[in-house]
């Protein structure tokens, strides 16, 4: 079986034009962790290069190196290279001209049902030593076709059936509405803040809390599928996305909790980050 921590020899190897990237990427954290989704940010950016200067030989190799940890790899390892290899080189093509679609051609059994069940609703705006950004974007169709039914019936209901059913138009507004907002996340090592931000058009809400009382992240089960969850020190939990999907967080779940438990061991005991 193949660990998390042999994925990236096992890149080097057949990606050999890779370790230039890859030394000044281990200069740049001078010794630390940076865990696996930023040591396959790195090799996606890479990638991507790579496709564009035509170097088929190297894109070939990656998406080869992909199907092997995706067979032969520990569940770690096939949670890892979904979130920070498949999802992340979607997103980072999706913005370039070309787009996700050019790089479906290499896809193998294994990483083609991989990339087509890719979830792309909790993404990763940066990530840094310093700072951690992840974003759930709403869902615009949902959200819309919810919000829309929800007002039909509040209008059709009072007339078929009185006021008492209006109550049945009360659930699909409040999902429509719910599906239609952005929230944004925000782990901020410097300046130890845990923000919560929430914006539906112009309204806006957002929470803050000291990023060592963060004590981990957690899927939470529902009738309706998964969402992400917050639990602080002080026995309080708090939810991070919204949206119920039917979809595994697991992945998405091990690399906020990797980077909440790496923050808490540059933090002194009164709450400032070491050296600054």
């Amino acid at each position: 079986m193949i660990a998390k921590e042999q994925i990236i020899p096992q890149l080097l190897d057949p990606c050999p034009g890779f370790r230039a990237a890859w030394n000044e990427h281990v200069t740049y954290w001078d010794g630390e962790e940076a865990g696996i989704f930023n040591d396959l940010s790195g090799f996606v950016s890479y990638l991507t290069d790579a496709y564009e200067r035509g170097d088929t030989p190297t894109v070939e190799a990656a998406f080869a190196a992909l199907e092997r940890f995706l067979v032969d790899g520990t569940d770690e390892t096939k949670g890892a290279v979904r979130f920070a290899f498949v999802e992340t080189l979607q997103i980072a093509a999706s913005r370039r001209l070309y787009g996700a679609g050019a790089f479906v051609p290499y896809l193998k059994p294994e990483s083609k049902k991989a990339w087509l069940l890719a979830d792309r609703a909790l993404n990763v705006v940066e990530c840094t030593k310093e700072r951690l950004v992840v974003r759930e974007e709403p869902h615009y169709v949902v959200g819309s076709t919810f919000t829309a039914i929800g007002v039909a019936l509040a209008f059709v209901l009072p007339h078929v059936g009185g006021a008492l059913f209006i109550p049945f138009a009360v659930f699909p507004g409040y999902f429509g509405l719910r599906s239609l907002v952005q929230s944004t996340v925000s782990f901020d090592r410097k300046s130890n803040i845990l923000q919560i931000r929430r914006r539906l058009g112009r309204l806006r809400v957002e929470k803050r809390y000291k990023l060592a009382d963060a004590r981990r992240v957690t899927e939470r089960e529902t009738k309706l599928g998964k969402r992400l969850r917050l639990e602080l020190t002080n026995g309080r939990a708090k939810n991070l996305t919204l949206w119920m999907d039917y979809s595994s967080f697991t992945s998405q779940v091990a690399m906020i909790n990797e980077y909440t438990c790496e923050s808490r061991k540059h933090l002194t005991p009164h709450g400032m980050v070491q050296g600054h």
